[in-house]
């Protein structure tokens, strides 16, 4: 799951049926910290890791290569991931400097021949193949094929993609990757036009140090986009909510590139 370091209810229920738990992660903690067998995220402040910057993917990445070191294994365990694990620090935004930078450069090198069967056959379904890749090809075309179906509701053919050793299922996973992206655009579009016309009629600039937006028919996997072109377009943190029978669910954003003050 997502924000694992969060997910202390979830560790307890895990508990209490006899299952450890790891966790790897590496957004911000909070306390308590979730009682897991282990917790690895370089931003707890007692890890002690030098880089805390490290994409998720990255985490999980330094997860194996400790295993295969203990283990005395090849280091081709490990680094034969690089390729999804610079897909990953792509999609993730993180800064592209320190072991994310190495991980980005070495893994795009990999992915551009790449024995994943399935990233193969989404490298060509875009129309990518022997092309040189980086961040511009894999944050825009390859990693939201992958993020699209997570957010319409059904991650598991992301993982289905990257799992086969099936050249003809992977073409069919890619395919129907590419048009779920395609219809999560097509979501996202109409959300945004709502959510821009709301807010031209009814923000004011000089009175509103935010802006907060309800619907009860947005999609609650593509809530988060809009909310970051509101703050790209307006330039204050957006909070986008998504109405279900009465509950709402929604994403908050905030201004990455200013500062706003109110006078």
């Amino acid at each position: 799951m997502d924000c694992g370091i969060h997910a202390n209810e979830e560790v307890e229920l895990a508990k209490s049926l006899g299952i450890d738990t790891i966790i790897t992660d590496h957004h911000e903690p909070k306390e308590p910290l979730p009682h897991a067998y282990a917790l690895l995220n370089p931003k707890i402040a007692s890890c002690g890791y030098p880089d805390n910057s490290l994409a998720g993917v990255g985490v999980a990445l330094k997860l194996c290569h400790a295993l295969a070191k203990k283990g005395n294994q090849p280091d081709e365990l490990w680094t034969s991931h690089l390729d999804c694990a610079a897909v990953g620090t792509a999609a993730d935004i993180v800064p592209l400097t320190g072991e994310n930078r190495v991980i980005a450069k070495i893994g795009f090198e990999r992915l551009q021949h790449t024995s994943n069967v399935g990233l193969k056959a989404l490298i060509a379904e875009q129309g990518l193949s022997g092309m040189p890749l980086s961040t511009r090809e894999v944050g825009f075309q390859i990693a939201p094929c992958i993020n699209a179906v997570g957010r319409l509701g059904d991650p598991r053919r992301g993982v289905e993609l990257l799992l086969t050793k099936n050249p003809e299922a992977a073409a069919r996973y890619a395919r129907e990757l590419r048009e779920a992206n395609t219809h999560r655009r097509t979501i996202d579009k109409a959300m945004q036009e709502e959510a821009f016309a709301w807010v031209e009629e009814h923000w004011n600039p000089q009175e509103d140090f935010s802006i907060v937006i309800a619907r009860e028919h947005w999609h609650a996997g593509v809530i988060g986009i809009v909310a970051s072109k509101v703050v790209e377009r307006y330039h204050r943190p957006a909070l986008l909510f998504t109405i279900n029978e009465g509950i709402a669910a929604g994403r908050a954003e905030a201004c990455r590139h200013c500062i706003c003050i109110r006078l």
